[in-house]
């Protein structure tokens, strides 16, 4: 019974999807979320594994996002993106990612 019970868990385990198991997660970013100071000339963000980046936009204080161009075609953990010539204020950046698997 006991070895029923362990090779039914194990073909559980096994069935699992293995994208269940795996999240892409955004670990850093040039620069930092919160700073403060000079307009950056580029922005950097990295990922706990290689992902592709779909979509990149800027916004600053609320208003109209302005998408990111040219983005990187390949998988990468680590993405430098040219910001571009940023005015005055705060920014949030919003992105889109696909697995590269």
């Amino acid at each position: 019974m006991i070895t029923h019970s362990r090779t039914l868990a194990m073909i559980v385990v096994c069935a699992m999807p293995l994208t269940a198991l795996a999240h892409v997660k955004l670990t850093g970013s040039i620069p930092a979320a919160g700073s403060t100071g000079a307009a950056p000339s580029q922005l950097v963000l990295v990922f706990n594994e290689p992902t592709q980046l779909v979509s990149v936009s800027m916004t600053r204080n609320g208003a109209a996002a302005r998408k990111l161009e040219n983005l990187p075609e390949g998988a990468a953990a680590r993405f430098v993106l040219p910001a571009g010539k940023l005015e005055p204020g705060a920014y949030t950046v919003d992105y889109r990612i696909m697995g590269a698997d």
